[in-house]
């Protein structure tokens, strides 16, 4: 009799994961190459999975990694600069932080410290590559492509607003100089090796185009934003004692980071923390560090997920989400986190995650709280798609199932 009631519940079990299977296949498709993995938090457990500890190219689901370690790094505010006064001068050692100038970022605690003086001198003796393994070499004036650098300013681009009534409106004025409009251009565009930059006189919408960082004068476009006299002093020098000048709240930055999936930001924040961990700009240390420390098995060499050199599980992001959520709470994850609602059987049901796309690639991670009450971590990674138009909508399809199944 316990034979055949153990053989009974084997077999029910066995249909339920195949019909379960069928279930999803039928939701997501098969015509690309999918993963997923459903987690249930109540249960404590991995109650549904496909091909979820398989290497996919993560995209933008990887700032998910970025958003952990800056928040483990620097749980209140972020280091802006070293500083110390020297007369009516103000010495700045940069951090890589990525607010100053910033258009949406600055922090204005800065400004105030720098109005007491009237010379800035900066300490920049070492640089970093601009850009990171496998990074897409001609998307080099597309507004996610931004260079990294020691101390960007202005988040490394150009910002044109065309519908200015009085002129095209350009910041930092430095570039205003650099920029041509003509009749012929569709669209707008950088030179490939030069800061000469081209819009169409047709162009309505604001757009950012990044710079080369090590084309520009320094001096010069940082004197044009802070109306001070500027130095940039690339020698070592005997060190000195440097006050730290607190930044940004982290939580801020890590929000904005992940709301506009800002690549710019996510890279600038992995230099950040290298800096502060290991009083250098190598961020392949760190990585190489803390993918033991996160069991990280795959690819990873950027903070951004810009690059198809990365190769990561979902199963690995969505332990990285949890880490997240462990190391702080849920209703913090639900804070820094994009909300996507959808409408669930007449029900408005909050989806808080991350997305990931590039050609051929959209995927997701994120947490739900589902119709059973049970609070789910979920992911669903879809690449090499030949036409990716469809993946929105079945990422779409997959979290209604996920909801309403488990």
């Amino acid at each position: 009799m316990l034979k055949k009631l153990t053989l009974f519940i084997f077999s029910s079990l066995l249909f339920s994961c195949v019909s379960l299977k069928k279930s999803y296949l039928n939701t997501v498709g098969t015509q690309n190459n999918t993963a997923a993995l459903i987690y249930n938090q109540n249960k404590g457990k991995i109650v549904f999975e496909n091909n979820a500890e398989d290497y996919f190219i993560p995209a933008s689901t990887l700032k998910l990694v970025t958003a952990l370690i800056t928040k483990q790094v620097y749980p209140d505010n972020i280091t802006l600069a070293l500083y110390r006064a020297q007369g009516d001068s103000l010495h700045l050692k940069p951090t890589a932080d990525p607010t100053l100038w910033h258009p949406k970022l600055h922090q204005s605690q800065f400004d105030s410290i720098l109005e007491a003086y009237e010379h800035l001198i900066i300490h920049l003796n070492k640089a970093v590559s601009p850009y990171a393994p496998g990074w897409s070499w001609d998307d080099y004036d597309r507004y996610y492509s931004a260079e990294r650098s020691i101390m960007p300013i202005a988040g490394n681009q150009i910002y044109i607003n065309p519908l200015d009534p009085l002129k095209t409106r350009v910041y930092p004025q430095y570039f205003k100089d650099n920029i041509s409009v003509e009749a012929e251009e569709h669209k707008f565009r950088r030179a490939l090796s030069k800061n000469e930059f081209v819009i169409s006189s047709k162009q309505k919408d604001s757009i950012s185009i990044p710079f080369i960082y090590d084309q520009i004068d320094l001096s010069a476009l940082i004197s044009s934003l802070s109306r001070k006299d500027v130095q940039i002093r690339t020698e070592n020098e005997i060190e000195e004692s440097w006050k730290t000048l607190q930044g940004i709240e982290s939580d801020s930055l890590i929000r904005y980071m992940l709301e506009k999936s800002d690549n710019f930001l996510a890279e600038q924040m992995l230099l950040l923390s290298t800096k502060h961990l290991y009083n250098s700009f190598e961020i392949d240390s760190l990585i190489q560090n803390h993918k033991k420390e996160l069991s990280i098995k795959g690819r990873w060499v950027d903070g951004s997920g810009l690059s198809r050199y990365n190769l990561i599980s979902p199963k690995e992001l969505t332990q990285i989400l949890m880490q997240l959520k462990k190391e702080n709470s849920l209703n913090y994850i639900q804070q820094i986190l994009p909300k996507k609602t959808l409408s669930i059987d007449n029900i408005p049901v909050d989806f808080y995650g991350k997305t990931g796309s590039m050609s051929g690639v959209y995927n997701y991670v994120g947490v739900v709280e589902t119709k059973k009450n049970n609070e789910v971590y979920l992911a669903l990674f879809q690449n090499n798609a030949i036409d990716g138009s469809a993946l929105r909508s079945k990422l779409k399809t997959y979290l209604e199932w996920v909801y309403l199944h488990f």
